[in-house]
């Protein structure tokens, strides 16, 4: 069975997209959350800011690298052998 690589292998490839992290880390500060009853809410505010951003960078490189080491690896336990890919049954409408 193919299915633990396969979910691995899709897992893997979605951790250097950060686009929606990047979008959300600034939404603390544009909204203003924690404005109020708050002393410390600029400080709130900038670590969430932060966090965001320390997420895209380390998500990003560690995602990429681990995909360029071990993503090869997972493809090939899910090729089918040439000699039973030719068993197989042709689509419909090819």
């Amino acid at each position: 069975s193919t299915l633990l690589p396969d979910t691995c292998f899709c897992f893997l490839s979605t951790l250097p997209r950060a686009t929606i992290q990047g979008a959300l880390g600034a939404v603390p500060l544009k909204q203003r959350f924690f404005s109020h009853g708050f002393a410390n809410k600029v400080q709130v505010q900038e670590f969430i800011f932060v966090a965001a951003r320390l997420y895209i960078m380390t998500s990003s490189v560690l995602g990429m690298i681990l995909l360029t080491l071990i993503g090869p690896r997972m493809l090939e336990r899910t090729r089918i052998p040439h000699s039973e890919a030719l068993k197989l049954e042709p689509i419909a409408g090819e």
